[in-house]
């Protein structure tokens, strides 16, 4: 029901909508809620409201982290976190890491400008992780982006002539340049996550640490 009226704001618009839809953007601690209220905002008005999802994205992250709020899936903060932020995302997924390596990881490969792919590098050719999960999900995320970022080309073809990838890890590089596409699935205005229709799709749930 609430996700509902979330969505009837947003269709009537205008200044009190607005004010309604921050307003309980600053208290909810639902991340879907926080996802639909977010671009509902972005809809209404663009751009003015990117400070006040992040800022409550970051706020029950942090909570959820030190085990303050139980909020269920966390997804939908990263997805705002990586749809609306900046450099200022990158430090703040690498302290996530340890917690929500692959969500923090699509975050960092997603940052509209590029901003997390240092990053990504950094991790897979670190020694501590790159024989990893995490470094390896951070190469194929690396060669996801190839064909879009020369950056994200260029750092994958340093680490191989680095001889800093793993045999094991070449599978992974070889999915993402084939066009293999890891995504978070989006919270719609319901609160649900639809996810594309097709052959191929593989969908996952990591029960251990979210």
């Amino acid at each position: 029901l609430r996700k509902g009226l979330f969505d009837v704001l947003r269709q009537i618009g205008g200044p009190e909508a607005v004010g309604l839809s921050r307003e309980i953007l600053q208290s909810t601690a639902d991340p879907a809620e926080i996802a639909i209220l977010a671009h509902n905002l972005e809809a209404l008005e663009p751009g003015q409201h990117r400070h006040e999802a992040l800022a409550a994205a970051r706020e029950t992250l942090a909570l959820a982290a030190q085990g303050q709020v139980q909020v269920g899936d966390v997804a939908p903060l990263f997805e705002v976190l990586q749809s609306y932020g900046d450099a200022a995302v990158v430090p703040e997924m690498q302290t996530h890491l340890s917690q929500w390596s692959y969500y923090a990881v699509m975050t960092l490969a997603g940052l509209p400008g590029g901003e997390g792919i240092p990053a990504l590098a950094s991790l897979a050719g670190d020694p501590k992780t790159a024989a990893s999960s995490t470094g390896g999900f951070a190469l194929q995320m690396l060669a996801q982006h190839a064909a879009q970022s020369p950056e994200a080309g260029a750092r994958l073809v340093e680490l191989a002539g680095g001889n800093q990838i793993a045999d094991s890890a070449w599978p992974k590089i070889a999915s993402g340049l084939a066009g293999d596409q890891y995504r978070m699935a989006k919270a719609d205005r319901t609160g649900a996550s639809p996810l594309p229709s097709g052959p191929g799709l593989k969908t996952y749930h990591i029960e251990s640490g979210n």
